[in-house]
């Protein structure tokens, strides 16, 4: 007699994006899935030049919608893409069993999920909420388009408990939070000798350097110009200013002007601008460095400030978004003013004594991220909620 396995419970992923760009949507998809394996995953997404229609990635087959009329990263643009996942998820809601339909964003894939919710309403709808920019403030039809989004699902998840509570005040669906989390078992132990001894060479520093790092989008939203001007107050501080250096790691339609501001300072010497580095050699980056710093004015959460508490430097941030999910005063890291130089200068110092002080506030945080950030921690919580909201 043949015996047949069971057959798992099917979800469908809806995401804007998805590998191999990488966000923080992209990489949670990733890490939740992997962790997942009561579960077989369809994620349908938008398609890139150069990218086939179908293909697995890990434990997950992506489907990409679009043709190739238009020459974009995405080749259908992003105003129509909407419209292009639903036709593709649909598509496989007639010939597939899913008990879960998972859009990430209230973005191009959230529109996606809110027709779908129409053409297909006996699956449950579950909402990830991400976003890092201040909600409040963007354009009313942008928020108008959220809010019908949110409301045409069963139960939203959201990253931080900012976002949840953005969610809440404006509608009475069940709103659980669900953290991003970190591969934490990356950061368990210091890198070996050699990767930091190259990390090291990439940033140009020595063993007498004070290194202060960022790992950011160079965008207005993450408060880097701030960052810049707080550094050179610090140097015109500091006794020895020369063993004082900037860090800075990513990219962004702010570069030029930060390096013009660089420039006028007078700390070109002291400031690496890096570019993207690879995210699996982050941990060595972080590992050589003696602070990191994102003064945001806006976050959803911050994967990075997580990051680099794992890795056991001090981190210096603003009290907005998701950050004080994480992030207390004198406890697990050092607040400072957003938009105030100033500020940021003072919690850099203080974050850069290195004293004993200073260790137990990075242990702390260290064990925070341990017992709450790991992704196994996560893709259970997110396993309680398929189970409850999935038919």
């Amino acid at each position: 007699m043949v015996h047949h396995l069971p057959q798992k419970p099917r979800i469908l992923v809806l995401s804007t994006a998805y590998l191999p760009l990488i966000g923080g949507s992209e990489l949670a998809i990733k890490h939740l899935t992997d962790r997942m394996d009561a579960y077989d995953f369809d994620l349908v997404t938008g398609r890139l030049a150069d990218h086939p229609v179908q293909e697995q990635i890990g434990r997950v087959r992506v489907f990409r919608a679009g043709g190739r009329w238009h020459r974009a990263t995405f080749l259908v643009p992003k105003v129509l893409l909407p419209l292009a996942l639903t036709m593709t998820a649909w598509r496989l809601m007639r010939t597939r069993r899913y008990v879960l339909v998972h859009a990430w964003q209230a973005s191009q894939a959230g529109g996606a999920a809110w027709l779908l919710s129409f053409l297909v309403p006996s699956v449950p709808l579950l909402l990830t909420i991400q976003e890092g920019k201040e909600l409040a403030r963007q354009n009313p039809l942008i928020r108008l388009f959220r809010r019908a989004i949110v409301r045409r699902a069963d139960a939203v998840t959201a990253i931080s408990e900012y976002l949840a509570s953005f969610v809440r005040e404006r509608t009475s669906m069940p709103v659980h939070v669900v953290p991003n989390g970190v591969a934490y078992r990356r950061f368990l132990e210091r890198p070996v000798i050699e990767k930091i001894t190259q990390a090291h060479t990439a940033m140009r520093v020595q063993p007498r350097h004070r290194v202060v790092i960022s790992v950011s989008r160079l965008v207005s939203k993450n408060g880097i110009d701030d960052l810049i001007r707080a550094f050179a107050l610090l140097c015109g501080q500091d006794v020895h200013p020369d063993e004082l250096v900037l860090v800075l790691i990513g990219e962004g339609s702010q570069e030029g002007a930060l390096r013009a501001r660089v420039a006028s300072l007078g700390i070109t010497d002291q400031v690496r601008f890096l570019g993207t580095v690879p995210h699996g050699d982050l941990p060595s980056f972080l590992h050589a460095a003696h602070v990191f710093c994102r003064p945001s004015h806006s976050e959803g959460l911050g994967n990075a400030f997580l990051e680099a508490m794992a890795a056991g430097i001090p981190v210096v941030a603003t009290p907005v978004g998701g950050i004080t999910d994480f992030l207390q005063d004198g406890k697990t890291g050092f607040l400072c003013r957003p938009g105030d130089p100033v500020d940021i200068a003072r919690a850099l110092a203080s974050a850069l004594r290195g004293d004993d002080q200073v260790r137990h506030i990075t242990d702390q945080a260290h064990e925070l991220v341990r017992e709450r950030y790991d992704w196994d921690t996560i893709a259970t919580q997110m396993d309680e909620i398929y189970k409850k909201y999935g038919r």
